[in-house]
């Protein structure tokens, strides 16, 4: 039996009940259904919280990385920069809510 999936707008303690609910269920002790439906919904949370990367960023970190380290190849590569990126975006999101436009602003 597949493991729960997380859907739009279900929060966490909806998901966690209803997969918990569906492990035990299928037969799997209450302790090893909490850590598998635990698991599952950090997998959604990290999709969600993800930002987009651009592909030619990725690429020139890649290749920045590979410089560094050779051995930095592939996937390891690709976390590394994913991470980096991921960081910076979520940063430059924070910088930007900060940010007061002095066109609309009224003092």
């Amino acid at each position: 039996m597949p493991i729960p999936q997380r859907t739009p707008g279900e929060d966490r303690d909806e998901f966690l009940s209803r997969c918990i609910a569906s492990e035990v269920a299928a037969g799997k002790p209450q302790d090893q259904a909490s850590a598998i439906c635990y698991l599952q919904l950090k997998k959604t949370s990290f999709a969600e919280e993800t930002p987009m990367i651009d592909p030619e960023l990725m690429k020139q970190c890649m290749l920045d990385v590979q410089g560094m380290n050779p051995t930095y190849t592939g996937t390891l590569a690709m976390k590394i920069c994913a991470s980096r990126l991921a960081v910076g975006a979520k940063q430059n999101a924070k910088d930007d809510s900060g940010i007061i436009d002095p066109e609309t602003t009224q003092l």
